[in-house]
């Protein structure tokens, strides 16, 4: 009996396991859990295609049961091979796992030489200064960026226009807010900026911003719909506490 679940359940764990981490899975959630074997060979045909990785399939049963795994065997990759690009790497991973001021250290420790002005590296600083409090930093690296497309409407540039109001910046923190609100699309940002206007004390704006949203994700297509589904769920449950 258990030579047979056990197989099944490791698959079902990886399954799982890559479907969150794609951010989705909420789509396939029923149908790996209640249909083990044949749920996970549509989820893998579907993902890898008709010639599915088995090696791709072994690590993320790996990673999918031990959480640290992935982390650990970067952490050994390093020490014979301490390259920007497995810094990085590691660096991600221990975003990945909470652990912000190891990776904001070792994100800093690639910031020079060619490296020195790479938009993506930099991107990380932003939002892991953030995510530390190192507010004036974050504006720093930020700073570096502002004419930068790949910036305008990232999730570091929300962490960016936050850094900018807890250093007292509300005009310039509000002007980039606006920027990103932008009509049918960046839901996450503007969902900041409904909060961003309840912490600056008009809760009617931010109660329109969050009515709006909510208006746009209701005007979409049923496919649109689910994916939105968990930020529409925040969305909601803000709007209900907000009192007018």
């Amino acid at each position: 009996m258990y030579g047979y679940y056990t197989p099944v359940l490791l698959l079902q764990a990886f399954c799982l396991y890559h479907a969150y981490r794609q951010n989705n899975l909420q789509r396939w959630l029923w149908l790996i859990v209640f249909i083990p074997v044949i749920g996970c060979l549509i989820y893998l045909y579907d993902n890898f295609g008709t010639r599915i990785n088995v090696g791709d399939v072994q690590e993320g049963m790996k990673a999918a049961i031990d959480s640290n795994y992935k982390t650990s065997k970067l952490e050994k990759e390093i020490k014979y091979a301490p390259t920007v690009k497995n810094k990085v790497r590691l660096a991600d991973a221990y975003m990945g796992n909470n652990r912000i001021q190891e990776a904001l250290d070792l994100y800093k420790s690639c910031l020079n030489g060619l490296f020195a002005s790479d938009t993506d590296l930099i991107r990380k600083l932003v939002k892991a200064s953030y995510l530390v409090k190192d507010y004036h930093a974050a504006v720093q690296y930020g700073q570096q960026l502002k004419d930068e497309n790949i910036f305008r409407n990232s999730d570091e540039r929300v962490a960016f226009s936050w850094s900018l109001y807890f250093l007292g910046q509300i005009t310039d923190a509000e002007n980039n807010f606006k920027d990103m609100d932008a009509q049918f699309s960046n839901f996450p940002h503007r969902f900041e900026y409904a909060k961003f206007l309840l912490d600056n004390k008009r809760p009617d704006e931010a109660k329109a911003k969050l009515a709006e949203l909510l208006d746009e994700i209701e005007h979409m297509d049923a496919f649109e719909q689910r994916q939105k589904r968990p930020i529409q769920r925040n969305i909601k449950q803000l709007y209900s506490e907000i009192k007018v």
